[in-house]
């Protein structure tokens, strides 16, 4: 039997990325940029470049382990 839980998508949005143009070009590859460049605008940026969702989840049931003595 699977359980439902909330889980929370965190998409980075080129909607909002488009405020840093180094950025915006790096996540639509129309330029190349150093990823040490674009950690530190993501660190700058913060939230501001995210958007999320929240939605149900079903975890499945985990398997119960069967251990043996060989």
């Amino acid at each position: 039997m699977n359980s439902r839980t909330k889980g929370v998508r965190v998409m980075l949005d080129p909607a909002k990325t488009v405020q840093y143009p180094r950025l915006h070009a790096w996540f639509l590859k129309t330029e190349k940029v150093a990823h040490p460049e674009v950690i530190s605008i993501l660190l700058r940026a913060e939230e501001s470049v995210y958007t999320w969702e929240i939605f149900d989840l079903d975890v499945p049931e985990k398997p119960r382990k069967k251990i043996a003595i060989c």
